[in-house]
This record gives C-alpha cells, sequence and structure tokens, in this order.
C-alpha cells in the first residue's frame, strides 16, 4: 500500500517549498535545499512527519501477551505508559519490522518503518488464532512526527510547558492541544541521539504543525523530507528499510538490543539462537565510503581484491559536505578485522570502497527487564 502524505495540502498552504519523489508520492524536501534541511540536525530542531509510517493499533485483552510470544523482545511486563523496542521475524530469523512498542490504556500502538504497514499487519493477523486481539490500522486517523536536534528540547518545553520538561526515557506522556490528547514519549536513536516521537489524532496534528511553523521564528525548526533524511541516517550509521528487511536478521544489522536471549520461544527465536549460541553470524553491517558520486537506486555487490563476492551495499548517498559518497551495507564478517582492499562495480569499472566505523549500538541500549 502506498500511502500518500496526509497533510500535503497543509503544507503547501502555510508555505512550505514541497517537492514530492516522483515515484513514492513522498515529500522529497520541504526546505529550499537539503543542506537547510540537514542543518536542522546539527543546530536546531529537525521534524520528520512519520504518518505514513507502519501505525497499528492492537486492541484486547490477549493484545501484550500475543506480542509478547511471537516479538523478538520481552514485553510481557512493560507498564501502561510504557514503551519497548522489539523486532517481528519471520521463522527463518529475519527480519520483517524493527518496530516501537507503546502500551496505552487500553490498546497497544506500534509504530514501524515507511513500508511495512501491509506485511506486519497479514502477520499479526496470520498467528491471531482464538487470541482476543484486533489489529486496526491508524492510518488517516493518527499523526506522528519526530523531532530530533540540539533545539528539540526547548521546542517541546515550549509546546507543551512543564510535563516536556526532563521527561524520563521510554514512558509516554499526555498533554492537551485544543481540547484533544496528544502523546509524546522519548527514545534514543541508533547514533545516541535523544528524539521525541510525538502522536495523536489527525486533527491535533494540524494544529501542531502550525505550532512549528510559528515556532520557527524562535528555534530553526524544519521539516525534514525523505532525501534528507537518507542523508543523515547513513552518515550517522542508522539501518533504514534497506538494511532492515527479511534478507537479514537482527544480529547482523545491529538491533540485538531488541532481542532478549532469556526469554521463551518466539518466532524465529530457535534460528537466532542458534546464531548468537554459535557465533555463527555471517555477515555484518558497517558504513562505507567512495571517492565518486554514483547511481544510488540499485544495490552494489561488494568485492574482495580476487574479485569474490563479500557483501552488498545497501543504502547509497553523495555527501555534498564531503564530495563522496557514503553508504551502508553488508560485510562478510570473517573480513571485518582484515586489513583488504574492497570494490564495487559500477559502469563496468571497479571503484576502491573504504570502510567507516560507527560507534557499538548494543552499548547504547540495555534490556530492561
Amino acid at each position: 500500500m502506498n500511502k500518500k502524505p496526509i497533510f500535503l495540502e497543509l503544507y503547501t498552504d502555510i508555505g512550505f517549498q514541497i517537492i514530492l519523489d516522483q515515484k513514492t508520492g513522498k515529500v522529497r524536501q520541504y526546505n529550499s535545499s537539503i543542506n537547510e534541511e540537514l542543518q536542522a540536525f546539527q543546530t536546531g530542531a529537525a521534524v520528520r512527519d512519520i504518518s505514513t509510517h507502519t501505525l497499528l493499533s492492537l486492541k484486547g485483552k490477549d493484545a501484550l501477551n500475543f506480542v509478547h510470544r511471537i516479538s523478538t523482545n520481552s514485553v510481557k511486563d512493560i507498564l501502561v505508559n510504557e514503551t519497548v523496542r522489539t523486532t517481528f521475524t519471520n521463522e527463518k530469523g529475519r527480519i520483517l519490522d524493527s518496530t516501537l512498542l507503546m502500551r496505552l490504556q487500553e490498546t497497544l500502538t506500534i509504530i514501524g518503518s515507511e513500508s511495512t504497514e501491509e506485511i506486519l499487519s497479514y502477520w499479526l493477523n496470520k498467528y491471531i488464532i482464538t487470541d482476543d486481539i484486533a489489529v486496526e490500522s491508524l492510518y488517516r486517523k493518527e499523526f506522528a512526527f519526530e523531532i530530533t536536534g540540539p533545539q528539540a528540547d526547548s521546542l517541546m518545553i515550549l509546546l507543551f510547558g512543564e510535563t516536556a520538561k526532563k521527561p524520563e526515557e521510554f514512558k509516554v506522556y499526555t498533554v492537551l492541544m485544543d481540547a484533544h490528547a496528544i502523546k509524546f514519549t522519548v527514545q534514543k536513536e541508533r547514533n545516541g541521539q535523544k528524539k521525541y516521537i510525538i502522536f495523536g489524532p489527525v486533527i491535533a496534528g494540524r494544529e501542531l504543525i502550525r505550532q512549528f511553523k510559528y515556532s520557527s521564528s524562535l528555534f530553526d525548526v524544519r521539516f525534514i523530507g525523505i532525501e534528507a533524511y537518507k542523508h543523515y541516517r547513513i552518515e550517522e550509521g542508522i539501518p533504514g528499510e534497506q538494511e532492515l528487511n527479511d534478507k537479514f536478521n537482527p544480529l547482523e544489522s545491529n538491533i540485538s538490543e531488541e532481542v532478549n536471549f532469556k526469554k521463551g520461544y518466539y518466532i524465529g527465536q530457535e534460528v537466532i539462537s542458534r546464531i548468537d549460541t554459535n557465533g555463527k553470524t555471517i555477515k555484518q553491517l558497517r558504513g562505507f565510503i567512495l571517492e565518486e558520486k554514483i547511481d544510488n537506486g540499485i544495490d552494489f555487490m561488494i568485492f574482495d581484491e580476487e574479485n569474490r563476492e563479500v557483501g552488498v551495499l545497501t543504502s547509497i548517498v553523495y555527501s555534498e559536505d564531503r564530495q563522496k559518497s557514503i553508504a551502508l551495507g553488508y560485510l562478510k564478517k570473517q573480513l571485518l578485522e582484515q586489513d583488504i582492499r574492497l570494490f564495487i562495480e559500477s559502469e563496468k569499472r571497479m571503484l576502491p570502497l573504504f570502510r567507516r566505523n560507527f560507534i557499538s549500538y548494543e552499548n547504547l541500549y540495555q534490556n530492561r527487564r
């Protein structure tokens, strides 16, 4: 299902310079340049409209135990207004989606990736047999925004007052906007940066967008399109859908913090546990850099100096700041510590590929239960 942005007319009406992606219909840019949007991550407040991402509601008395039973993390003991990250995997232990699960008063809310709602809904319903659970899409019913950057804290306090002062991570808070209940939570991005996720009814989202626009006179508040976010996440080593899909498992993808190795069975558990126990991870997600600008529309196979296939680049973008291409991809694990030359083939030429190191994401997260 190709979801269209739900606030597109409003963005245009209040003066955003919208450029749409011709293939997907998503907002490629909100501002006059990608660099302006990228600057907000460094000096301002970067706002992403993720209302077209996977947004699911699970209702029913069996919902929490059900998600605990079929996803990778331990979620059965989280309290009302708490959150936890968990991954849904298939029988082979491959990723269907990496999600944020929020336990609210009467429902569970799942926020996932951009294009996974259809497959995740199917997967959930496939395993609902006698359970008291109803799965509902929140598309066009609720909005969701992400805010990050050095001015994010101040912007949140301006918008939501005392409730937004020093909120605890993983908790869900409720505030009112024009008599509508809006909820937010503080999470940690995979590069260690704090981010806020705000969600609520669409009618309140419209007012919130206007508030963001008015706040730009006090703060450097900028909406971030898909192109700028792609630059940001590749530069920061944050995996996206190209890295988190059914070609890879959580241990390869640097999201092992979403796997609880002490809990019992879940779908894909036997495969993941065997990989963990035996240390048999075949490949690992890493960052790369190339000297040349190359087409970023396809995956490139990685070759060693003997022309053997040893990995794949999954996300590539040209960095104007670096004047080089940066990428994320997977490399065979036995080569991670070896000092060998790597290449990709582009337009019948073998181009040198260099590695980039990122922080260890596993150290940023701790299983809380």
